[in-house]
């Protein structure tokens, strides 16, 4: 509600459904009037008044899932430091403010109170609040001086990860959330596959999953696991390792609908990807593109010519190449080496003669 005069206020819902205002003023006979949407928003305005008047007043409206609130009652007095005045400039008028010097750039409700608005939120995997592990001391030696496994990490990004994971071991983390339903996505890597574990937040199992063979303990795949509905407030998250072996770089909580969602899991929001659909467990830059390492030709296949045998009379001695067989290459590489001891034998026998023929 809005005092936007000395004699006029305005009663307001910030929504587009159907929505109803009860007042009273002075205590008189109750008003129920519909409301009419108005810039984007259900409004009602009411004049006539004086500075002084008291009106009570409370709504009842449909919200977009369906269901129907009734608003608790509150209480108004028209006055003239309160007409058109928003003291700490949050959008809602001084004389309705629960909330009065909100911090500039807040997010308020309709009374005047921030709320919180979160996009994003990701957790470091290394930055948990509380824990248990199933062996003493950090095998990995990196952050922390605790029993977690904890080691540098090269996905994107850089840091560290959680790794030597096992069945039983827990990781918790406090995320402090708007209220709105998010998108969660687990960052992950296995050399072995079949590294399972489960998420819960306030103690509900909200994920439980399997990370494949991703092609080694560093090449991380991005997995969406669950979408979830919460409340404004802080909630408690754990990761529960369920059996096998993998590597956690970090969760993420993205808003339903946000620019920071990763359809295809590689690790780079769909707002910069420049190459959407990039199948699962491959590398890839910054800009969610393939990387590739090249092609590596062999020296020898199964389409390598194969010589024919050569032989040269030099007079001392008869020189023979012989014709190239269907052999690998380290075959190969050992009959030429023969070869070269057979052609040292030869000449020697020819060196001999001669010496014996000369005698």
């Amino acid at each position: 509600m809005e005092q936007v005069s000395l004699d006029t206020l305005t009663f307001y819902v910030n929504t587009t459904g159907w929505a109803d205002v009860h007042y009273r003023v002075n205590g008189g006979v109750q008003q129920n009037v519909r409301m009419q949407v108005i810039n984007g928003r259900n409004e009602l305005t009411i004049s006539g008044l004086a500075v002084g008047d008291a009106v009570s007043f409370w709504f009842t409206y449909l919200q977009e899932d369906g269901t129907v609130v009734d608003t608790a009652e509150q209480a108004y007095i028209l006055s003239e430091s309160s007409a058109g005045n928003d003291s700490d400039g949050d959008g809602v008028n001084d004389g309705i403010d629960q909330c009065p010097d909100t911090p500039v750039g807040d997010v308020v409700n309709t009374d005047g109170c921030s709320i919180l608005i979160t996009e994003q939120l990701r957790i470091e995997a290394e930055d948990y609040s509380n824990y248990f592990d199933n062996d003493a001391g950090n095998t990995g030696g990196e952050y922390r001086n605790d029993d977690v496994d904890i080691e540098l990490t090269s996905d994107n990004g850089g840091g560290y990860n959680v790794g030597w994971t096992s069945a039983g071991e827990w990781l918790e983390y406090q995320a402090n959330l708007g209220a709105g339903s998010y998108n969660l996505t687990a960052r992950v890597a296995s050399q072995v596959g079949n590294g399972a574990y489960n998420v819960l937040v306030n103690g509900n199992l909200v994920a439980s999953t399997v990370v494949p063979a991703t092609g080694g303990w560093q090449t991380f795949i991005s997995q969406n696991i669950a979408s979830i509905t919460l409340d404004e407030g802080v909630h408690t998250v754990r990761v529960e390792m369920a059996g096998g072996e993998l590597n956690l770089n970090w969760l993420e909580f993205n808003i339903a609908g946000s620019s920071n969602n990763d359809s295809d899991n590689d690790g780079v929001p769909d707002n910069l990807d420049q190459c959407p659909n990039t199948p699962t467990g491959r590398q890839v830059d910054s800009q969610g593109c393939e990387i590739s390492f090249g092609t590596i030709v062999p020296l020898y296949d199964a389409t390598t010519p194969l010589e024919q045998a050569v032989s040269y009379d030099r007079g001392d001695a008869l020189i023979t190449r012989f014709a190239d067989r269907d052999e690998t290459a380290m075959q190969k590489k050992i009959s030429f080496k023969s070869m070269i001891t057979i052609y040292r034998i030869i000449g020697r026998i020819v060196l001999r003669n001669l010496k014996l023929l000369i005698l």
